[in-house]
């Protein structure tokens, strides 16, 4: 009864969401994923961008390196549709990402394809059918996915996030202590993004997804 509660108020929540303020809410979520076991539940969390957010923007310049990977495996017979180029969001999200990384001393994520086109699958299933959460009424939980499309993987997780561009999102999962923890796990040595437009045309909807393989 609780989760039908948690997932009735992210519908209500993502339904009644615009993009007309600067101070716009953010809703997001997490999770960490085990081989087979969820182990934290997802969580809807609503944010007010920070006072200091500004400045953090203005510092950011996209570069060009960025390692690519493979991971599927090409026995599953489930076939992934999405482009696998990475759109110019994309790349900026993960130059992000490994930016962070640098910066704690951590070596930087692979960006796996077919990773990436589980994320972009992800993102758009959210925004075709109205919902903001870990389990997809098409796919199931972020372990069925991966599953499903044949990636292989030790450890996984997930940071899902609504917001009006990719720094702003970035930043805001970074304020966050569980969607920083995903970001900065040691353990985690590649990455899948997608990003998509919301169905108004006027923010993103963005899927991280980390694996040590």
């Amino acid at each position: 009864m609780k989760t039908k509660s948690t997932i009735a108020l992210v519908l209500a929540a993502i339904s009644l969401f615009s993009f007309n303020s600067a101070d716009a809410s953010i809703f997001y979520s997490y999770g960490y994923f085990s081989k087979n076991n969820l182990i934290r539940p997802s969580a809807l969390i609503t944010v007010r961008q920070p006072v200091s957010l500004n400045k953090k923007i203005a510092s950011y310049t996209p570069s060009s390196s960025i390692i690519n990977s493979n991971t599927a495996n090409p026995s599953n017979t489930s076939q992934i549709q999405t482009s696998a180029v990475l759109s110019q969001e994309e790349k900026t999200l993960v130059e992000l990402v490994n930016k962070e990384r640098k910066k704690n001393n951590l070596l930087p994520l692979q960006v796996d394809e077919n990773l990436c086109k589980v994320a972009r699958l992800k993102a758009e299933d959210m925004r075709d059918n109205d919902y903001f959460s870990h389990i997809s009424p098409n796919y199931g939980s972020p372990f069925d996915m991966l599953k499903k499309f044949g990636i292989n993987y030790y450890m996984a997780g997930e940071n899902i996030a609504v917001d009006s561009n990719v720094i702003k999102a970035h930043y805001s999962l970074m304020n966050s202590e569980g969607h920083r923890a995903n970001i900065l796990n040691p353990y985690y040595n590649k990455i899948g993004v997608g990003i998509v437009k919301n169905k108004q045309g006027n923010g993103i909807i963005v899927v991280e997804l980390f694996i040590k393989d």
